[in-house]
């Protein structure tokens, strides 16, 4: 218990990281904390072999913080002499950069006025434009002499007493042009140890100030409707204690390197870490390689016909284990530790959401277990024609009116008509209670009322959709068939397909989750039985590296119906209006 308790504690700094990754799913007030996008100022620091190259986007609500910098420069514009008494104790007393004890001088580059860079928020991955900040800036950039220093200090403008002078500037800083941090606030002095040998680990002794994606290796399991998927992102790098990888660490990959490099580790990880289903091993589909990028608005895919660094490259491999419905366990046996990777972080993602984790090489297993109590899986299957129903009453009265004109004819008038009045009320008050009765009769109904045709036009929209919850392209217009009819099949496959896939993500599909059918209005037939304009919206969303990407898109069409052998399908379609809403 207590070995157990140390190696949670001591790898507790690993949480972060997925904690960050996880937010964008989260709605809790928390992600309003850290918003260092929006503020006012922006510095950002370069390491590299030859310097210290420091930027400045000082916005006009801090002039008065940086006062000493501002005015001798604004005095000469046209020149870089930084000799000036003022300048000079700005940098030594009030915005001081040190390594170690050395105080470092900087060189002024350029100084001038420009439009404000926006940048994108940790949490949503996109740029917020809801806040308003000045657009110009007054943009500085400085060069600091000083060749592969251990340690740099760097602090926020402080006054002549050393209290901080402006404590929300927003702040990131760049190893060899990784971010060793997140865009955060410079709040108060922060130093950076820097990792010349390999500077994906280069940190701050300040844990807070970390980058999202610290570790160099990941594992991100997500159990979906007829499909479980073992996700792995790792450092290429950090592959060389297990493939014949030969690229120095300040080398660039070259673009026409970067198939063959996917091939190769996407087959070997295909290999490793066997996954269980149910007890049972499982065979892994290799279903896509991905090279990605680390940047501030989090992991992104790269197309590959660029040049990347070897220092910071990162290859996303997705594994596919079809499965005909949801497991009760999924068990992997992690078996790819070195001497970096001491440990794993993960996460498994089900339709309740998602629970991170760690492991290690005393406790290497990722285990998931299904608690989903009121998850039902979605169903396809064949929507059969029903027989015409009718009240029960509207058969009663014809035959009630055809025994009244009978009894008259057979009977004297006087009594004939006071006893069919006496007959007919109690036929009516009787007719008034089968009304609402129903009963079927054995005629085909093509004829149906708003609501019924809602659930038709939905129920095949349904079955469409769901179709692609599986995996295997056969199994798809397999389910399909049950929906349309004929030579649309394709066509509507190649639709679905298209509207699915997401911009910039190499293919990649969402899951739809929920059709939401708004209307159903009846439509010119146009030789078919049965034809409506419909609405709907459809809503969908994938995980994956620990992201959500969602998508909700609204469409309006004409559906026309036929019956075949009992079953309504989907012969033919024309779409009016296709709306992407998110």
């Amino acid at each position: 218990m207590t070995k157990s308790l140390n190696r949670i504690w001591s790898n507790v700094n690993l949480y972060i990281p997925l904690f960050v990754l996880l937010c964008g799913q989260l709605k809790a007030d928390l992600i309003t904390l850290i918003r260092a996008d929006q503020c006012e100022t922006i510095i950002e620091y370069f390491v590299s072999k030859q310097g210290l190259k420091v930027t400045l986007e000082i916005g006009p609500n801090d002039f008065e913080a940086f006062k000493e910098l501002i005015e001798p420069l604004r005095n000469k514009s046209n020149s870089t002499d930084l000799s000036s008494h003022d300048f000079q104790q700005f940098f030594k007393s009030h915005f001081p950069i040190q390594s170690g004890t050395q105080l470092l001088s900087p060189h002024l580059k350029v100084y001038e006025a420009r439009k404000r860079v926006l940048r994108a928020s940790l949490y949503s991955g996109e740029i917020d434009t809801s806040t308003r900040l000045s657009e110009k800036v007054l943009y500085v950039e400085l060069f600091y002499p000083c060749n592969k220093v251990n340690s740099l200090t760097i602090s926020p403008p402080v006054a002549d007493d050393g209290n901080i002078r402006l404590s929300n500037i927003g702040f990131v800083l760049y190893h060899n042009n990784l971010p060793v941090n997140d865009l955060r606030y410079l709040s108060s002095p922060a130093t950076v140890s820097l990792n010349w040998e390999d500077p994906w680990y280069s940190t701050f002794d300040n844990k807070n100030l970390s980058r999202h994606h610290s570790n160099s290796l990941m594992s991100f399991l997500y159990i979906d409707p007829y499909e479980v998927r073992h996700e792995v992102l790792v450092r290429l790098k950090d592959l060389e204690d297990w493939l014949p990888l030969s690229y120095n660490l300040d080398q660039k990959i070259p673009a026409s390197h970067l198939d063959s490099i996917k091939t190769l580790v996407g087959e070997f990880i295909q290999t490793r870490n066997p996954l269980k289903m149910d007890g049972q091993p499982k065979e892994a589909i290799l279903k896509k390689v991905h090279f990605l990028k680390v940047s501030l608005a989090g992991t992104q895919i790269m197309a590959t016909d660029e040049d990347l660094d070897y220092t910071s490259a990162i290859i996303g491999v997705i594994l596919s284990y079809p499965n005909p419905g949801i497991p009760q366990s999924v068990t992997i046996d992690w078996n790819m530790f070195s001497k970096q990777i001491t440990s794993i972080p993960y996460v498994n993602t089900d339709p309740a959401g998602p629970l991170p984790g760690i492991i290690d090489a005393d406790a290497p297993e990722i285990k998931w277990v299904n608690y989903l109590k009121k998850y039902k899986l979605p169903t396809i299957a064949q929507i059969k024609t029903t027989n015409r129903n009718i009240s029960s009453g509207y058969l009663l009265f014809p035959l009630t009116l055809a025994l009244g004109l009978l009894f008259i004819k057979k009977r004297k008038k006087r009594w004939a008509y006071t006893s069919f009045a006496i007959t007919g009320i109690l036929i009516f008050s009787t007719w008034l209670g089968l009304i609402k009765h129903k009963v079927s009769l054995p005629l085909q109904q093509t004829s149906f009322q708003i609501d019924e045709a809602k659930a038709l036009n939905g129920s095949i929209l349904n079955n469409i959709y769901h179709a692609f919850d599986f995996t295997n392209e056969s199994d798809i217009y397999d389910k399909l068939s049950l929906s349309i009819q004929g030579d649309l099949l394709a066509e509507v496959y190649i639709q679905i397909k298209q509207s699915m896939e997401l911009e910039d993500q190499d293919g990649l599909e969402v899951n739809v989750s929920q059709i939401e059918t708004k209307s159903a209005i009846e439509h010119e037939k146009n030789g078919h039985l049965l034809a409506y304009n419909v609405q709907w919206i459809v809503n969908g969303e994938i995980g994956h590296w620990g992201h959500i990407h969602q998508r909700i898109n609204a469409y309006q069409a004409v559906l026309y119906l036929d019956v075949f052998d009992g079953v309504w399908k989907l012969t033919d379609i024309k779409i009016l209006n296709e709306e992407r809403l998110i």
